[in-house]
Order: C-alpha cells, then sequence, then structure tokens
C-alpha cells in the first residue's frame, strides 16, 4: 500500500492518538497508511526526543554555489 510521506504534525497526531488508548499500534498503523514497525520507531523516538525529533533535518544540502566553490577549492589546492 503506498501513502504519501506523512508531515511531522501528521506523525504526531497519530502517535499522541496511541497514547490516548484510541487504538492499537496495528490500527493506528493502518490509519495512518504506514507498516506498524514504522509507526512503532516513531513512537520509540517520540518518546526518547518528545516531539521536535520529527522537525529537525537529518541531512545538510548544499547549493550548487556551495559545491562549485568546495570543487574549485579542491583542484586550486585552497585549504
Amino acid at each position: 500500500m503506498y501513502k504519501k510521506r506523512l508531515s511531522p504534525e501528521e506523525k504526531i497526531h497519530f502517535i499522541e492518538k496511541y497514547k490516548r488508548g484510541e487504538g492499537s499500534y496495528a490500527s493506528i498503523a493502518a490509519d495512518a497508511g504506514v507498516d506498524r514497525r514504522s509507526f512503532r520507531q516513531w513512537v520509540r523516538n517520540y518518546d526518547a526526543c518528545g516531539p521536535d525529533v520529527f522537525f529537525k533535518r537529518h541531512h545538510q544540502r548544499y547549493s550548487v554555489e556551495f559545491k562549485e566553490t568546495a570543487i574549485h577549492d579542491y583542484l586550486s589546492g585552497v585549504d
């Protein structure tokens, strides 16, 4: 089953629904359209780090200009 990527707010909504006892891992994961193991991991992350865990960016994205400058500096031997 395919589901679009859920926003952090949507993930938190489903986790809080689970925490209020409104369903099991399996039933709420099905409502969210995700695998129950993924949902369980969301809950673990939420318990460990709070809701901010879903808003943090995990990968740094660099602009094209920054990459070109880094390549130029590397090729010209600039440290």
